[in-house]
């Protein structure tokens, strides 16, 4: 290793896509970067989006980015394959990776790992209708999905919800580990009383009224239409007072 601390390889679906998972993603990134651990990234990208604007990554940090077809089964071929194969040519790189989202990130990670030898991690971002192991019950050889992510160093829940959920589905048991999504308490904590006074008025929101703030992807799978019908159905909903902040299919709406 000539000295230098080994690197980390992070597996992620869709890099450039604007969400939840892609910016942990990046954040993990640019963390190892602080901490000068090399990092290598593995993504992919829709043909039609190949030229599209790019999530911008921490400096010395390479993505590899496989183009693919769509978001089907057609990702075990047009992204697991070619990119086992691009991870184990740069094996040299990275002694364990770590893979965001189960069904496809965490198989093809598996692959790698089955050629290079490298431990892997696998990451779980959701639950319910939208989660990792609805998806990954929803693609074709779901069964022998399980069996690589039961090749895994370890499967990280961030809740009992997600823990319960791929135990159901054949993960064992003894691989799950409870890892809370984090918060930076340096830059994320409880406002001042002259902070709040100052949101409230800059944000339109009365001295008596609650105001219900929403941050994440404005995309169909958060279901807003939900927050909306809930808001207008309580009594006193003149109180309610609703913010939205982020970006995303929905935003026009």
């Amino acid at each position: 290793m000539n000295g230098k601390p080994p690197g980390v390889a992070i597996v992620v679906p869709f890099l450039d896509h604007l969400g939840g998972t892609e910016g942990l993603a990046t954040s993990l990134a640019r963390r190892f970067v602080a901490e000068e651990i090399p990092v290598l990234m593995m993504t992919c990208v829709h043909l039609r989006e190949r030229n599209a604007p790019r999530r911008k990554t921490p400096d010395g940090v390479e993505v590899i980015r496989i183009p693919v077809l769509q978001r089907s089964a057609l990702l075990d071929l047009t992204w697991t394959v070619p990119g086992g194969i691009a991870l184990a040519l740069k094996r040299k790189r990275f002694q364990a990776m770590i893979a965001y989202h189960l069904p496809t990130a965490g198989v093809l990670a598996s692959v790698t790992s089955q050629i290079t030898g490298r431990p892997f991690a696998a990451v779980t971002q959701g639950s319910g209708p939208t989660g990792d192991v609805t998806a990954l019950n929803a693609l074709p050889w779901s069964r022998r999905r399980v069996k690589r992510i039961n090749q895994a160093g370890f499967v990280a829940a961030i809740n009992g919800l997600i823990e319960q959920e791929l135990i159901d589905t054949g993960v064992r048991k003894e691989l799950i580990r409870r890892v809370p999504s984090a918060c930076d308490i340096h830059q994320f904590k409880p406002p001042t009383e002259d902070q709040r006074s100052a949101a409230r008025e800059r944000f339109g929101v009365g001295p008596n009224q609650i105001a219900i703030v929403v941050t994440g992807r404005l995309h169909p799978d958060k279901s807003l239409p939900t927050l909306f019908s809930a808001a207008a159905g309580m009594n006193d909903n003149d109180r309610i007072r609703l913010l939205l902040t982020g970006e995303g299919p929905e935003r026009p709406a």
